[in-house]
């Protein structure tokens, strides 16, 4: 093997070690134990088997975890309102009251953060509520850690039209003692691809290989700068050379330059770094160089990946090029439109049908127009109002059109104010003035 002809030849140079370790090989927290080799190309996935791997892939890997926060803070910023069957929002509601603070630890905003993050890491959640009686609202809510649940299925999908007869029950398993809890008690909201309806594939699996890349790669830097042992030898320059031509450097001779390199050429040093001798040698570099190496290039490909997938804007990032005022407001709100508006919807259509009679006609209703960035088209829109009202009232008072047309129009009802239409009438010019 390359590696070991290397680290045997020069013992003192651990890049390959430490890369081969760290970085390819050596199994671990996010690494398979999968043997090293030059040869038969075996890709080094990031673990995202067992209950609580998704999660530490969330927590560690910068850029995921960076997409996942940044959605679930803005996505927590949601307007939760409760309409009747005529569209009217209803005041002193007691289910936005519950909403406000669904449990003893959380408050609205919390809870829609934590529903995010298990969502987008998951793709699936469980809501457990906790009743008196069964027609009454729920006194509290809880999110399930999604991670350590699981659905025990009846055995029976296609045929079945309750929700019970597809799943017998949940079991939460955080230690040995495993607890149960009653489908009826539970809203489970799932989404993404998979073999099963009731259990999809969370799309972080789908990322497997870019999560690794951008590990891989943050590592190999992290090796590069702080971690890369002798950046470089001095060796015999005896290519070339004849049998007359300048001896190699003795022993003496190199231990003399080994210590003042040490003492007196390192970083810290304060005199000279260039040192003179009348030995044949030559400089051998084994530092990397990180441009050439592409790893920030891979980085941001991968980084644009996971944004995709979570349906984020990748101007709503830093990136290396930055982007203009313009395109991150315009990528805050596509990633509004895109990826929340779309996800607050099915959770408020789930709790509605959960927590409200379907024959009163209620909603709930969840809306982001109150960010800054959606009440710019507020304001365009208003500003277009403005301009063509603007318009038609010239149109009015110069008599190509009348008052019902002005308010046909700008889409209101005429008052019909008689008054304004003849005050708004071009007058008539004199009798003596026209002979």
């Amino acid at each position: 093997m390359p590696g070991q002809f290397i680290t045997s030849t020069f013992p003192t140079l651990n890049w390959w070690g430490r890369i081969r370790n760290l970085v390819l090989g050596k199994p671990g927290k996010f690494s398979r134990p999968i043997s090293f080799s030059l040869l038969n190309k075996k890709e080094i996935l990031m673990d995202v088997d067992g209950p609580g791997a998704l999660m530490e892939l969330a927590m560690t890997v910068p850029h995921l975890n960076n997409v996942i926060t940044t959605g679930a803070e803005l996505f927590s910023m949601m307007n939760i309102k409760h309409l009747n069957s005529k569209g009217e929002e209803i005041t002193n509601s007691p289910i936005l009251k519950l909403l406000r603070n669904p449990n003893p630890l959380q408050n609205q905003e919390q809870y829609l953060y934590e529903f995010y993050v298990l969502n987008g890491v998951y793709r699936k959640t469980f809501q457990y509520f906790i009743r008196g009686l069964s027609y009454e609202l729920p006194s509290v809510m809880w999110l399930l850690p999604s991670g350590f649940m699981k659905i025990i299925p009846t055995g029976f999908i296609y045929r079945q039209s309750k929700i019970e007869d597809i799943i017998k029950e949940y079991e939460f398993i955080w230690t040995e003692k495993k607890e149960t809890f009653e489908v009826k008690d539970v809203l489970y909201m799932a989404e993404g691809i998979g073999n099963s309806p009731i259990e999809p594939v969370s799309s972080v699996e789908a990322l497997q290989i870019p999560l690794s890349n951008i590990m891989a790669s943050l590592k190999s830097r992290n090796i590069i700068v702080s971690e890369r042992g002798m950046i470089g030898f001095i060796a015999a320059d005896t290519n070339g050379k004849s049998d007359d031509g300048p001896l190699p450097p003795t022993s003496d001779e190199l231990t003399r330059m080994r210590k003042e390199y040490q003492d007196r050429y390192s970083l810290d040093s304060n005199v000279g770094h260039v040192s003179f001798t009348t030995a044949g040698v030559k400089w051998v570099p084994m530092t990397f160089d990180i441009s050439q190496l592409g790893l920030l290039e891979g980085v941001e490909d991968d980084f644009a990946t996971i944004c995709a997938a979570f349906r984020h804007d990748r101007d709503l990032y830093p990136s290396v090029k930055g982007a203009t005022y313009e395109n991150k407001a315009a990528g805050m709100k596509l990633t509004v439109q895109n990826a929340l508006q779309p996800l607050a919807d099915k959770l408020m259509r789930q709790l509605s049908k959960r927590l409200l009679n379907e024959k009163s006609g209620e909603t709930l209703v969840a809306s982001y127009e109150h960010l800054p960035c959606m009440k710019e088209d507020e304001r365009l829109a208003a500003q277009g109002k403005l301009y063509k009202a603007q318009a038609t009232d010239i149109l009015l008072r110069n008599g190509t059109i009348n008052h019902e047309q002005n308010a046909l129009l700008n889409e209101v009802e005429a008052d019909g104010d008689k008054q304004f239409q003849q005050s708004a009438a071009p007058s008539k010019p004199a009798a003596d003035e026209t002979k």
